[in-house]
């Protein structure tokens, strides 16, 4: 890549950044951090159902790979904020929630799926994603996204939330697959009661992640695939 190229990707990137909604990390971090240290029951009982369920493969390496470990952590994170229950039927995110406006409107309207990508625009980093379950249409502002023609095929799994009346992820887990799949018509939308599923993440999580799998093999060989491709490029 040339130098004026690479200097229109960085600032295309920085409008973009600017542009969409960015979810409060900060906070993310803050909520789990406090059940940790003010509940460690809560979390190690968590810790312990997500390493049951998930029976990740990294926990049976020697020498695992510490960008697998960062990996890992990340999808606890997520399903420990968004999905475990913490008590009463509350997540720890819907525990906060009355915290700030921001932390109500996405412990509101969050939800995770898997999406068609139907479109990708790499300038503008729109993206329109169409949902696998319900068949409804979804544009959000997400450059991790836009700039990758592969996903195109296939589906992503996303957690999006409703943030000032934009859509956006609420998590920068993107979950790919890339097994064909072709899109319900537009405007096909199906009802779907269990939106807000709690078991979908975890049950995809186990399935790449997982030492048994159902698609960690697959996972496996691509992630060895672009390991080869770094290693050719150095």
């Amino acid at each position: 890549m040339g130098k004026r190229s690479a200097l229109r990707e960085s600032s295309s990137t920085a409008v973009c950044e600017r542009m969409k909604a960015h979810p409060p990390i900060d906070e993310y971090e803050r909520i789990t951090l406090r059940v940790k240290h003010e509940r460690p029951e809560v979390f190690m009982r968590a810790q312990e159902e997500f390493m049951d369920f998930v029976e990740p493969a990294v926990a049976y390496m020697a020498y695992p790979d510490p960008l697998e470990l960062e990996k890992l952590n990340a999808l606890f994170s997520e399903w420990f904020l968004f999905d475990f229950d913490a008590g009463d039927g509350l997540s720890p995110l819907e525990e906060a929630a009355g915290e700030s406006e921001l932390l109500s409107q996405i412990a509101d309207t969050q939800f995770f799926s898997h999406f068609w990508v139907m479109s990708q625009d790499a300038k503008s980093c729109v993206v329109e994603l169409r949902d696998v379950r319900s068949g409804e249409d979804f544009s959000i502002i997400e450059p991790d996204i836009a700039r990758q023609p592969k996903w195109a095929k296939g589906t992503i799994g996303v957690r999006l939330a409703r943030i000032d009346d934009v859509w956006t992820p609420a998590c920068q887990s993107f979950l790919h697959d890339n097994a064909p799949s072709k899109p319900v018509p537009a405007g096909d939308v199906r009802a779907d009661e269990d939106r807000r599923d709690p078991h979908l993440f975890i049950d995809l999580v186990e399935k790449v992640f997982g030492n048994f799998g159902e698609y960690h093999e697959s996972y496996e060989r691509r992630l060895r695939k672009a390991r080869a491709v770094a290693r050719d490029d150095d």
